[in-house]
């Protein structure tokens, strides 16, 4: 009889997003001396959010990422990745590639790289358009011509800001 009366509960809290499933962002972060020698800019650092049944994992994450740091993690150094301004017109992915539609202020290349590692994480999603109006934009070859592909991870390897745990030197001290 117990048994019956907990699905219900269950079946709510998975709905609210309170099925313990959670979801991984990566957001910037000051170090200070605790970061490798030399660091002068924030690195991208893994946050847990509580995963929402009701929205896909991809768009929860650019969601999260838009949205910053709570205020504790505020305390603990992390910084907003986006203006106030960017708003999210769309989520769609087609394979292993997601694009992600953007208006308003441009993200930085420290906003680009939070939502492709957020993104490709744990989603079955490997490359994403970043789109601004409709338009490719936010990551620039050496022409300041918009990146021609979908974004990778691999795209920021070796970048002082890339997350510390995917380094394979000049790792963060204690990650």
């Amino acid at each position: 009889m117990r048994r019956l009366a907990l699905v219900p509960l269950v079946s709510l809290l998975a709905a609210c997003g309170g099925g313990g499933d959670a979801l991984t962002i990566y957001l910037p972060q000051r170090l200070g001396p605790q970061g490798p020698t030399g660091q002068r800019v924030p690195v991208l650092m893994p946050v847990e959010r509580e995963r929402r049944a009701t929205m896909s994992r991809v768009h929860q994450a650019v969601l999260e990422v838009m949205a910053g740091p709570a205020p504790a993690e505020r305390t603990r150094g992390f910084l907003d990745t986006m203006e106030l301004s960017t708003r999210l017109l769309g989520v769609s992915v087609a394979g292993n590639v997601a694009t992600v539609d953007l208006a308003g202020a441009e993200p930085n290349y420290l906003g680009s790289a939070a939502i492709i590692y957020s993104v490709t994480e744990r989603t079955g999603v490997e490359r994403v358009r970043l789109l601004l109006d409709g338009r490719r934009c936010c990551v620039y070859t050496h022409r300041a011509t918009a990146w021609p592909g979908a974004l990778e991870r691999r795209t920021f390897r070796g970048w002082t800001g890339e997350p510390c745990r995917l380094r394979n030197e000049n790792r963060c001290r204690g990650n």
